[in-house]
């Protein structure tokens, strides 16, 4: 998984100024990168798809220009995180958890992890098919993490909704370290 990536003029040069005038991502805030396991990840990140290369530098020089920051690259060839800043205190570059999620435990279809990262600090990933979902990707207090959980929930009904965490919360929560995702 790569790092979140601050954007310069490599990434944006030579780009057509009448491709994309507006924003491509409005109400895009700050990413809150917490230390997990003495590591930095980032949460809050606005995942976008793309199609190709030319896509790609399309909607980082659109992302460049509206204002935001940060940029991660899935593994996939075809998503991309935006963020407008990187909030917290950390060293080095902060992972994306979704994707380290998504690389590291996910089995595939809906599924929905919920860790407790500090003492009232708690954090929401959401998967599809081991890609993000918007707006799942975040942290907060336990109740905000909580009623967010139960919106995807709601999203999954009737549909095959894997749990996973370490809050003990979730129904039919799978038990889930912090230190194995």
């Amino acid at each position: 998984v790569s790092g979140a990536m601050p954007f310069d003029g490599a990434h944006t040069e030579g780009s057509n100024s009448s491709v994309f005038d507006a924003a491509p991502a409005d109400g895009v805030g700050p990413a809150q990168v917490c230390m997990i396991e003495r590591r930095p990840y980032a949460f809050g990140i606005d995942w976008r798809f793309y199609g190709d290369g030319k896509e790609l530098r399309q909607t980082l020089w659109a992302a460049h220009r509206s204002g935001l920051s940060h940029y991660i690259l899935g593994d996939t060839q075809d998503l991309i995180g935006l963020m407008r800043g990187l909030s917290g205190t950390f060293k080095g570059k902060p992972q994306a958890a979704a994707l380290q999620l998504a690389q590291s435990v996910s089995r595939g279809g809906m599924e929905l992890f919920v860790f407790k990262i500090g003492p009232d600090l708690y954090s929401i990933t959401g998967l599809q098919d081991s890609r993000p979902v918007l707006p799942f990707d975040r942290v907060g207090s336990r109740s905000e993490i909580l009623t967010l959980a139960g919106q995807f929930q709601l999203q999954c009904v009737g549909q095959e909704l894997r749990q996973a965490g370490n809050t003990g919360e979730l129904e039919d929560e799978e038990n889930l370290k912090l230190a194995d995702a």
